[in-house]
């Protein structure tokens, strides 16, 4: 503090010297004060800090001689610099006798600065005699300051005939007291240092497993495991509110999957278009960006959430308070691996479930036969079951006449957005018939150009599913989802509407036909016996390199693949016509028809369609790689052999 303040002492006379005598100027007092000051506050901090080793010491007093030498030069009444050069070795003196720096490394640099700046004085031009003398005896004499050695002594202890230790060694005896003592306070020191490392490592062990511990217990529940993990965690973190989203099907981004506390409708109904293909730290950044806006200005952030190295989820925690937001963070952060497990488990549950929910569905819409129940009890079934498995907001069973349409069955809220909605050739309902009656399935209602912009916001819907159901060739009506969540009906839910709607047209055109037709998946001799009188085109549905799949995944799995491959492709089949499974893993698909373009271009999108169908093996562990190879060619009852060896 001492060298500080004269320092700055000197700074201020110099520039008080130069504002009353001129000498030196103004400008070069200023200067030259100013990097002393700052070169005076570094110093301090080094050596408050202990940082202010030998070599640190050198370049301080470099500095100081540069300073020295730039006074010395700006004085223009007299040659200062040329009398007084030598002035540049009291700082290197000093930083050699204090610090032990190098006069070796110090002493060019002063004298550098007296060549220097006499021949910026004088215009560049090269510096007089006695400017190079001042210099040379400047480097001779630092060059030869050495750091004085540091001196040891050792003297033996006298210790008299009865083991004791002489009078005149007294002192000694106390220095080496004194050295014990500091020996014992440093491994005192190490000791603690070490003991609270343990602690706090025990400390961090101990509130992760009483973490793990409270969250264990909600696990096996049941149904909604995920949101009562989230209840669960917001009691132990202390959160206002937890948001915890997942992987989306139809898009790259992330769809909220349970909340718990308080959290805006927006945070509850909003999906993060934040790509999972890129590092951890740019997607919490996007993360946080987004769900800042979403949570009305509190204080957020987020989590990723990862299994076996891949992103899962992310977990948004809100507060109101910065501690407590930090407080929550550290306590999610524990249970992170837990609730990946869960989300795993849990999709595992509803693809199962969802599954079995499918097949009674479908067995409920086969088993209807007609006479049995009329189309209003079906569609009321229907639209019950479909409710349950999607876990949205509305699912609803919708007949049309002409233009009008009304509702046939109808479970939870009543949803019509199909005629608010644009298509090519018309708004609403007229312009869907015009355009073809095509499939509509949307995951973000609101950022779609065939919605209206004030439409989704006032039906609070995020996502819409519509689909066709026909009676025969022409226009029954149609069956539509939505869900209040951007996301909420994915490429799982949409594929269970699909094989729903295929199954009640049929089960609607059965019930409208006098005729017996045969249905589902045929045998080879059912499938010959029901096209034999028939013309039109036979399509052929090839697996490529069935012959490695069924050595790798064995031919129980093959079998169960192709199966899953037929009933999927059933419900795409046209109107009328019929498809096989043949012991050779065939699919053989007949169309009573003339239009062989419309049999190619149909064949083509099935063999499209494959390797976008999720098989797996039976157990539903393993995917099993499924690629077509479409064949069409033209039939006719003259050329029907083609099942003779079957």
């Amino acid at each position: 503090m001492v060298e500080l303040s004269l320092r700055l002492i000197v700074a201020g006379a110099l520039i008080f010297v130069s504002g009353l005598a001129g000498q030196p100027t103004f400008t070069t007092a200023v200067q030259v004060s100013m990097t002393m000051a700052i070169v005076g506050v570094i110093a301090y901090l080094l050596e408050k800090k202990n940082l202010r080793t030998p070599a640190i010491a050198g370049l301080i007093a470099s500095a100081d001689a540069t300073c020295i030498a730039s006074i010395l030069g700006g004085i223009a009444k007299f040659p200062a610099l040329e009398g007084f050069g030598a002035l540049t070795l009291a700082p290197l003196l000093y930083a050699t006798y204090r610090y032990r720096s190098q006069g070796l490394l110090m002493a060019p640099v002063a004298a550098s600065a007296i060549m220097v700046i006499d021949s910026a004085k004088h215009t560049w031009a090269l510096p007089p005699n006695i400017i190079l003398a001042q210099a040379g005896t400047v480097l001779v004499v630092g060059m030869l300051l050495r750091p004085t050695a540091i001196q040891t002594f050792t003297q033996p202890i006298i210790v008299g005939e009865n083991g004791a230790i002489s009078e005149t060694d007294e002192a000694l005896t106390n220095k080496f007291e004194i050295l014990a003592a500091n020996e014992q306070y440093l491994e005192l020191r190490e000791s603690y240092r070490q003991l609270r490392d343990a602690y706090r490592d025990l400390d961090r062990k101990a509130h992760k497993d009483r973490v793990t511990a409270q969250l264990a217990e909600v696990k096996g529940v049941g149904h909604g495991i995920l949101r009562k993990m989230l209840d669960r965690l917001a009691v132990i973190s202390g959160a206002q509110g937890l948001v915890l989203y997942t992987t989306a099907q139809y898009a790259d981004a992330m769809v909220v999957r349970a909340t718990s506390g308080n959290v805006t409708e927006s945070q509850q109904t909003t999906a993060l278009e934040v790509s999972t293909r890129q590092a951890i730290a740019l997607i919490r950044d996007q993360a946080d960006r987004i769900t800042h806006e979403l949570s009305d200005g509190r204080l957020s952030s987020n989590l990723v959430i990862q299994s076996e190295g891949k992103v899962v989820g992310l977990l948004c925690i809100t507060c109101e308070a910065e501690d407590g937001l930090l407080s929550a963070l550290e306590s999610a952060n524990l249970s992170l691996p837990m609730i990946a497990n869960a989300i795993a488990e849990e999709n595992r549950r509803e693809n199962i479930e969802r599954r079995l929910k499918e097949t009674e569905i479908l067995y409920g819409v086969i088993a209807m036969s007609d006479g049995a129940q009329s189309t209003a009890d079906i569609a009321a079934r229907v639209v019950k079951d479909l409710h349950d498995v999607l876990e949205c907001d509305h699912v609803g069973i919708f007949t049309i006449q002409g233009r009008d349409i009304s509702s046939l069955a109808t479970e939870g809220r009543m949803v019509r957005l199909l005629e608010n909605m644009r298509f090519e050739y018309g708004v609403g309902v007229g312009g869907w018939m015009q355009s073809g009656t095509p499939e509509i399935a949307i995951a973000d209602v609101r950022v779609d150009n065939q919605f209206p912009a004030d439409v989704s916001l006032k039906a609070r819907i995020g996502s819409y599913c519509v689909l066709p159901l026909m009676m025969g060739e022409e226009l029954f009506g149609f069956l539509s989802a939505a869900s209040a969540r951007v996301g909420g009906l994915d490429l799982g839910h949409v594929e269970c509407l699909r094989v729903t709607a295929a199954e009640l047209s049929r089960l609607l055109t059965r019930k409208a036909s006098t005729t017996d037709q045969s249905e589902g998946v045929l045998t080879p001799r059912q499938f010959s016996d029901s096209i034999a009188a028939r013309t039109g085109y036979l399509v052929t549905l090839e697996p490529m390199r069935i012959g490695d799949i069924e050595g790798k995944y064995g031919k129980p799995a093959t079998v169960h693949a192709m199966r899953q491959i037929a009933h999927r492709i059933r419900a795409k089949l046209p109107q009328g016509a019929f498809i096989c499974l043949h012991p050779n893993h065939l699919l053989m698909v007949f169309m009573e028809t003339k239009d062989g373009a419309y049999a190619v271009s149909w064949a083509n999108d099935m063999a499209s369609l494959s390797p976008s169908i999720s098989i797996r093996t039976p157990d539903g562990s393993t995917p099993i790689p499924v690629n077509l190879r479409a064949k069409v060619a033209q039939f006719s009852p003259q050329n029907n052999q083609i099942f003779a060896a079957a």
